[in-house]
């Protein structure tokens, strides 16, 4: 079981999005300025992203925060965490 359940949904959204852009764990860190460990560790709910880092990821996607938050709504909807 995940340290922080909650984070599912966020870690599928977070590994959707850098799938879709192409990118490997590396390329996002380097965009997002973190290490690859923390991307392995928020896709493996292993972690629970802070604001910042929020912030950091989506711009490294190339996505606003608002919509990436958006997905993750929509994935708690999904999955009936809502």
């Amino acid at each position: 079981m995940a340290k922080y359940p909650s984070t599912a949904p966020f870690a599928t959204v977070l590994w959707w999005l850098r799938k879709k852009s192409g990118l490997t764990h590396e390329q996002l860190a380097e965009r997002a300025e973190c290490h690859p460990t923390t991307i392995s560790l928020l896709e493996n709910e292993k972690r629970g992203p802070s604001l910042e880092m929020l912030l950091k990821l989506s711009r490294g996607l190339g996505y606003s925060a608002a919509d990436v938050v958006g997905e993750v709504e929509k994935e708690v909807e999904r999955l009936g965490d809502s």
